[in-house]
């Protein structure tokens, strides 16, 4: 499948850098009497698009004198340099030393789904584990909170970023260590539901003076924990460091401004509100205080310095200009995203192509519905299951498959049951009795509570 964020003269670029810095690392490279460093260079770049293939030219006039052409030229070299650059890599020297770097799609690269539905069964064991979707190789990318720092989330109308928004907020939720939220939804659409959450920091804020107050809040957040820091033990210099060592342990807080850049341009960007979010941004990780801004179109006099320099993780959905793409991604290319869900996700520079995670409306609805009412935290699914198996008396496998139907009617497959009744019986929520399983005297009361928070 073509991938359309791709920009051969970028990713050439890229490839020139890593081959340069493997060859230096290799030992290609000696020291002048000056004491610097000699090492290979590059003449040139090409990119060919008829064949996707990029052409980094050495130069051979220059080379220090531990980079002699035929050991550049080796068969091992090139396939160290594949291992770097992660795309298959040869040497070609006829009149000149010139790496040929091939960005056809392999065998390992897959077609993403349109949509992929979130399973938080399948998330990872670190701590505070946000799920992002599916790369291209297929593999599930998943960060732990503390090592994502502040997130930008970019995206047109229809693209991406209000659902990514809904599965964020979903699985803060449902993290099984706590965590505080600060929510700001400019347009009233994004967290309607979310107002009567008991760990809300401060009530959602849905114009300019009410992020005003959460900001403020946030702030005040902030100074208390500095203050806790100086009185602990050991000087902690991160949340890890403090809670190892405390009696009360700091949850992590989660800043969410939806509709952040058209925020800043109504206060302004040398307004007191975008000098208080930048200086959250910049002293915010320290003390577990992470914040997420998402807008349609950012400039670059919204996203200063203060705030760029802490973005550890960056998402693009489809946007309308490149310039878009390159002030949130210091790269184009999500201005070429067609798919809705399909954003350019970047972490520490490394950026790559991924189907985010997709929770419905109404799962996200009900999550927050059953914490407002002190209620379990069910999903869909569990939820749709408990239902039956405490109407019909029984947690037998084949008799609730009967029940739903299979998954392409409309029911739930065979499989999906399964993991269900395996997590309720983890749990004591289903028991034998006798010849088969039945819901035990838990899943009811759990159903009722769901029922009444709905």
């Amino acid at each position: 499948m073509t991938d359309l964020t791709f920009d051969g003269k970028a990713e050439t670029r890229e490839a020139a850098r890593l081959i340069l810095n493997a060859l230096t690392r290799l030992g290609f490279a000696d020291r002048r009497q000056d004491g610097t460093l000699r090492t290979v260079q590059v003449e040139g770049l090409a990119y060919d698009p008829a064949n996707r293939v990029g052409m980094v030219r050495i130069d051979t006039r220059r080379l220090p004198h531990r980079a002699a052409i035929p050991r550049l030229a080796a068969e091992g070299v090139a396939h160290h340099l594949t291992g770097v650059v992660h795309r298959p890599v040869r040497c070609w020297n006829t009149t000149a030393l010139i790496y040929l770097v091939d960005f056809r799609d392999h065998p390992t690269a897959r077609r993403l789904p349109k949509r992929l539905p979130l399973d938080l069964r399948k998330r990872p064991n670190i701590s505070y584990p946000i799920g992002f979707g599916m790369t291209r190789s297929g593999e599930a990318f998943w960060l732990p909170l503390g090592g994502c720092g502040h997130f930008i989330v970019a995206g047109q109308p229809g693209a991406g970023k209000s659902a990514f928004l809904r599965s964020l907020l979903h699985q803060l939720l449902r993290q099984p260590d706590p965590i505080l939220l600060a929510l700001t939804d400019m347009e009233d659409v994004t967290f309607p539901f979310a107002a009567g959450l008991p760990n809300l920091l401060a009530p959602v804020a849905t114009d300019e003076t009410e992020a005003g107050e959460l900001t403020e809040a946030l702030l005040v957040e902030l100074e208390r924990r500095a203050g806790l820091y100086q009185v602990a033990e050991g000087w902690p210099e991160n949340i890890e460091e403090y809670n190892a060592q405390a009696a009360e342990p700091l949850a992590r807080v989660v800043g969410i401004y939806d509709e952040f850049s058209a925020l800043i341009q109504g206060a302004g960007v040398n307004s007191r509100l975008h000098d208080d979010i930048s200086a959250l941004a910049m002293r915010g990780r320290k003390f577990g205080i992470s914040l997420v801004l998402a807008g349609q179109d950012f400039k670059a006099d919204i996203l200063n310095t203060r705030i760029t320099n802490q973005a550890r993780t960056r998402l693009c959905f489809r946007v309308a200009k490149p310039e878009a793409s390159k002030v949130v991604l210091g790269r184009r290319g999500a201005e070429r995203l067609t798919v809705p869900g399909r954003a350019i996700v970047s972490h520490d520079g490394r950026a790559g192509l991924v189907q985010t995670f997709w929770v419905s409306k109404e799962e996200a609805i009900a999550t927050c519905r059953a914490l407002s009412a002190g209620g379990p935290l069910l999903d869909g699914l569990e939820l749709r299951v408990a239902e039956v198996v405490v109407d019909l008396g029984t947690a037998g496998l084949e008799a609730l498959y009967q029940h739903f139907g299979p998954a392409e009617r409309g029911g739930v497959s065979y499989r999906q049951l399964k993991a269900v009744l395996k997590t309720f019986e983890r749990r004591g929520w289903v028991v034998y009795d006798g010849p088969g399983r039945v819901p035990g005297p838990v899943l009811g009361d759990l159903v009722e509570a769901a029922r009444s928070g709905s």
